[in-house]
């Protein structure tokens, strides 16, 4: 019983290495998909910050017009 549980968690430990080592190889054989996920995120960062500044300028806005009326 005990011989069986080493085999599993051997072939478990062996596995996880495989996995591991092969998405190294994959990783180091396409860097152009990291680029590229990395550029969409920080341009769709940069629109969201854009959208942001423009509705709190807006809010702003209204709030100077609302103080300019009374």
């Amino acid at each position: 019983m005990k011989r069986s549980i080493i085999i599993w968690a051997i072939s478990g430990i062996v596995y996880l290495g495989v996995v591991i080592a092969g998405y190294n190889v994959y990783a180091s054989m396409n860097p152009k998909t990291d680029e590229h996920t990395n550029r969409a995120a920080n341009e769709q960062e940069e629109e969201d910050m854009d959208n942001h500044l423009g509705h709190n300028e807006q809010k702003e806005e209204k709030m100077n017009n609302q103080i300019d009326h009374n």
